[in-house]
């Protein structure tokens, strides 16, 4: 693919924290990193729990008052006992995300720019916001899926997928842009039942998405399990379909954190941790395949088993 030059950019903003240290182009953009990436890199590996994740950094209530003696002076000093984690945070920039279409609107923030971003986020397996916007919660600076990208691989997803998404009705571009946001947050919960909560959640956004766009259709929310995994190629796995049904039916409407399928009265904590963990990331790793399965994106990953916790190439 030839350079980029600045004349053919419509479109740019900052994004971080990619750990990707490679530019990526693809028809239609790229994803170039600033100059400044490996100071960046240092910031976030210094800040980086052993874990992955970043944390929120611990903030402190203030106030001011005047010195002895000094009354046209103002100094701070912290209020006991008001120290927490802060509530908002912001990661430094890597990447300059451009485009050389115009934007679908004014706003590109809102449209090609958090597409792209947060596809980049569903595919290297972190999360991304634009370079003066906040997070919350904890962040993955590393990998959070068992996938394997080469480059080759990413260029091609990328412009295949923005050329699919463009061509989207504008309210179907939203919702899976929002998709592709609240999936890249679902790593970032840290008890098994939100990330189930949530990870369902996208499953049935993506459902909505794949009825409008190729007219799948259930009749119950189990047989949507089903009918999204025949459609788009995806091994069905009965007996862990059902105990994801299972398990969402006594998540949302009984707040019950185990499944039926067995002993409806085994409930201790390792039971629940057996069903309630495995399938919350068995849902989550289905979503992940369904995702490229939807934007039309040919790749064999989609069609290996998604109860697996091995390695998978895109």
């Amino acid at each position: 693919m030839q350079q980029l030059a600045d004349k053919e950019v419509r479109c740019r903003d900052k994004i971080g924290f990619l750990p990707i240290r490679h530019k990526i182009e693809f028809d239609g953009g790229a994803f170039i990193p600033l100059p400044g990436f490996d100071e960046a890199k240092r910031i976030v590996d210094n800040w980086k729990n052993r874990d992955g994740f970043i944390y929120p950094p611990p903030i402190i209530e203030k106030q001011e008052f005047s010195p002895p003696g000094k009354p046209n002076e103002i100094e701070w000093k912290d209020i006991p006992n008001t120290e927490r984690p802060a509530p908002l945070y912001k990661l430094p920039a890597s990447h300059e995300l451009l485009i050389t279409n115009d934007a679908i609107d004014d706003d590109f923030r809102k449209s090609d720019g958090a597409f792209l971003m947060y596809l980049a986020a569903y595919l290297f397996g972190v999360r991304l916001q634009f370079h003066d916007w906040w997070f919350e919660g904890r962040v993955p600076i590393e990998k959070t899926h068992n996938i394997y990208v080469t480059k080759q691989k990413e260029s091609d997803f990328f412009s295949r997928s923005y050329s699919i998404w463009r061509c989207w009705p504008r309210d179907l571009q939203l919702r899976f842009t929002n998709i592709l946001y609240v999936n890249s947050k679902v790593p970032s919960y840290e008890w098994d039942w939100e990330r189930f909560n949530i990870s369902y959640m996208v499953f049935d956004a993506l459902f909505y998405v794949a009825k409008k766009l190729f007219d799948v259709k259930a009749k119950t929310h189990r047989d949507r399990l089903n009918k999204m995994c025949e459609h788009f190629g995806l091994v069905s796995e009965k007996d862990n379909l059902d105990k994801i049904y299972s398990l969402r039916n006594n998540l949302f409407h009984e707040c019950c954190w185990y499944e039926t399928q067995s002993d409806t009265n085994d409930v201790r904590p390792g039971r629940v941790f057996d069903v309630g963990f495995f399938q919350s990331q068995n849902l989550w790793r289905l979503n992940q395949r369904l995702i490229p399965a939807i934007l039309g994106y040919k790749a064999e990953y989609i069609s290996t088993p998604w109860t697996c916790m091995g390695s998978f190439a895109f």
